[in-house]
C-alpha cells in the first residue's frame, strides 16, 4: 500500500493538469507565431521585393503599404466580429496557408499580362495582410484567455525555454530563405495547414466545448495541407531543388519549350533571363552587350535594308537594330519559338525590348541555323550571330567553318556580321580558335571586345567577305554604353588577351574546341 505524502507536501505522482493543458497550447503559440512571421516575411520581404524592386509594375513602398494596411483591416474585422469559436480560427489559418501556398505561381502567372500582374501584385499585399491580422486576433481570442490562466505564455520566457523558442524562429527563417519562393510559400502553407487541423482539438480540450461548424472547417484544412504536400512533391519531380539552387537569385518563373528552358530570376533589384541555365539578359548591363554585338556590323554595312538574327531571339538585338529606319527587315532564326512567344509576353521582357518583337519588320522563324542557312540563297546586308557558347555539341557546331562558309554566302556585297565569340580574357585560345575558323570560311574579321560586368570582357569579331572599315561611323543618339569614342576603344585589343600561336580550326569533324573550352574556364574557375 502506497503512503501518503507527509503533511504540507504534493503528491509527486500528481501533476497538475494546469501543466498538462499548458505545455501544448504554448508549444501551439510558438509554431503559430513562427508560421505567421514566416508568411509575413515570404510575402512581403521576399514576394514583393523581389516583383515589385526591380522597378517593373507599382512601386514597392505601395505593396508594403497595402500589407500593412491589411493587418490592420484584419485586426479590427476580427475584433469586431463576436467571440470567435475553433471553426473561425481554423478557417482563417486554412486561408491564410492556401494564400501563402498559392501566391508564388499566382503571380508567376500573372507575370504575362502587366495589368493582371498589377491587381495580383497589390491583391496580393492586402489579403495576405488582412488573413495575418484576422488569423492572429481570432486566435488569440480564442486561446488567448486560457493561456494567460494555465501560464502557457509566461513559461516560455524561462531562459533556456526563450532560447529555444529563438533558436526555432531563427532555423525556420533561415530554412525558408534558403528555399526558392515556390518551395517557401508551399512549405510555409503545409506547417499553417497543420496547425489548422490542430485547432479544434486543441480548443475542445482546453474549452470542454465543441463548435459544430469544426468539422467542415478542419476538412478544409486538412483538404489544404494535402494539396500543400502534393504540391511540394510535384515541384520537385518537375524543378528539382538542385536545379534552383543554381541559381543566384530568386526564381520569378520558368518556362519549358521544346528545345530550351527559361528562367527569369530577380535578386538585389535586377531581372535577369537564363535559358538552359546560362545567362542571356540582364537588366543590370545587358545593354552593353547587345550594342556591342549590334552597331559595329550595323555601321559598317553598305546598306541596312534587310537584317538576319540567329541566336534566342529574345527582342534585344532586334531592339538595337530598329533604330536604324533604314532597316526594312529583320528576319530572326531561332531553335526554339518559345523564346520570341515568351519574349511577347512577359512585362518585364517586353519593356526591355521596346516591344521590338511586335515591329512588322520582324520575322521569327524556328530552325536549326545551320540547316537553315544551307538551305536558302536569299542574301543580307547584316548578320547578327549571338549563339550560345561553344561548351557542348549542340551549340559548337554554330562555330565550325562549315557554319561560317554558309553565313559567309548569305551576306550581300558590302555586307558585314557580328559574331559573339566567347570572353578573350577567360578563353583566349577558344576565341583566336573561333577567329581562324572565321578566316578559313572565307570571311576577314576584326577582333574587338567590350566591357560587360555580368559577362565580364566580352569578345566579338565584325566580319565580311571584304575587309571591314578601318573606321566606323558615329552610332546613333540615344545609346547608353557607345559613343563615338567608346567604339573606337572596342577595336583595341590589349596584350593579355593575346593566345599562343596555332593553326587548328574547328570543323564538324572535328570540334576539339569543347574540351578547349571547358579547360580554360575551369583554370580560371581554380
Amino acid at each position: 500500500m502506497a503512503s501518503s505524502p507527509p503533511p504540507g507536501y504534493a503528491d509527486p505522482s500528481a501533476a497538475p493538469a494546469e501543466l498538462d493543458h499548458g505545455r501544448p497550447l504554448a508549444l501551439f503559440a510558438v509554431l503559430f507565431g513562427a508560421g505567421a512571421l514566416g508568411a509575413g516575411h515570404h510575402v512581403a520581404a521576399r514576394l514583393l521585393e523581389a516583383h515589385l524592386g526591380p522597378g517593373f509594375g507599382p512601386p514597392l513602398w505601395v505593396g508594403y503599404g497595402l500589407f500593412g494596411a491589411g493587418i490592420a483591416l484584419g485586426a479590427w474585422a476580427a475584433r469586431r466580429s463576436p467571440a470567435a469559436g475553433s471553426a473561425r480560427a481554423t478557417g482563417l489559418l486554412a486561408a491564410l496557408a492556401l494564400v501563402t501556398g498559392a501566391a508564388a505561381p499566382g503571380l508567376a502567372t500573372a507575370l504575362t499580362s502587366p495589368p493582371v500582374f498589377d491587381a495580383a501584385a497589390l491583391g496580393l499585399a492586402l489579403i495576405e495582410g488582412a488573413l495575418l491580422g484576422a488569423t492572429a486576433l481570432a486566435t488569440w481570442r480564442l486561446f488567448g484567455p486560457v493561456a494567460l490562466a494555465l501560464g502557457a505564455l509566461v513559461r516560455l520566457l524561462e531562459p533556456f525555454r526563450l532560447l529555444g523558442v529563438l533558436a526555432l524562429l531563427g532555423g525556420g527563417a533561415a530554412l525558408t530563405s534558403h528555399l526558392d519562393l515556390e518551395r517557401s510559400g508551399l512549405f510555409l502553407a503545409l506547417a499553417l495547414a497543420g496547425l489548422a487541423v490542430a485547432v479544434s482539438p486543441l480548443a475542445e480540450r482546453l474549452l470542454s466545448r465543441r463548435d459544430v461548424h469544426a468539422r467542415a472547417a478542419r476538412a478544409a484544412a486538412l483538404a489544404t495541407l494535402l494539396g500543400s504536400a502534393a504540391s511540394l512533391a510535384w515541384l520537385e519531380h518537375a524543378h528539382p531543388r538542385a536545379e534552383a539552387r543554381s541559381y543566384p537569385n530568386p526564381i520569378l518563373y520558368q518556362q519549358r519549350g521544346a528545345r530550351q528552358e527559361f528562367t527569369l530570376t530577380s535578386g538585389q533589384g535586377t531581372l535577369e533571363l537564363y535559358v538552359n541555365g546560362k545567362l542571356a539578359v540582364s537588366e543590370l548591363d545587358g545593354y552593353r552587350y547587345f550594342e556591342a554585338l549590334v552597331h559595329p556590323a550595323m555601321l559598317s554595312a553598305a546598306r541596312r535594308a534587310r537584317v538576319l538574327v540567329l541566336g534566342a531571339g529574345d527582342g534585344m538585338a532586334e531592339r538595337e537594330l530598329l533604330r536604324y529606319p533604314e532597316v526594312e527587315s529583320v528576319t530572326v532564326v531561332t531553335v526554339d519559338a518559345a523564346g520570341p512567344a515568351l519574349a511577347k509576353r512577359l512585362a518585364w521582357l517586353r519593356h526591355a525590348s521596346a516591344d521590338s518583337l511586335r515591329s512588322p519588320k520582324v520575322r521569327v522563324l524556328e530552325a536549326e541555323p545551320i540547316v537553315w542557312l544551307g538551305a536558302g540563297a536569299s542574301r543580307f546586308d547584316v548578320i547578327i550571330a549571338g549563339m550560345f557558347d561553344p561548351d557542348e555539341y549542340l551549340d559548337a557546331k554554330n562555330f565550325t567553318r562549315e557554319f561560317f562558309r554558309r553565313l559567309a554566302r548569305r551576306l550581300a556585297p558590302g555586307g558585314a556580321a557580328t559574331v559573339q565569340a566567347t570572353s578573350p580574357f577567360v578563353a583566349p585560345r577558344t576565341y583566336a580558335l573561333i577567329g581562324r575558323t572565321l578566316a578559313a570560311a572565307g570571311l576577314t574579321c576584326a577582333p574587338y571586345h567590350a566591357a560587360v560586368t555580368t559577362f565580364g570582357d566580352w569578345g566579338f569579331f565584325l566580319c565580311g567577305t571584304a575587309p571591314p572599315r578601318a573606321h566606323l561611323p558615329p552610332p546613333p543618339a540615344g545609346l547608353r554604353y557607345l559613343d563615338e569614342r567608346t567604339l573606337s576603344g572596342l577595336f583595341v585589343m590589349p596584350r593579355d588577351l593575346e593566345a599562343p600561336p596555332d593553326d587548328s580550326i574547328i570543323t564538324l569533324d572535328d570540334q576539339r574546341v569543347i574540351e578547349l573550352f571547358a579547360a580554360e574556364r575551369r583554370h580560371v574557375d581554380q
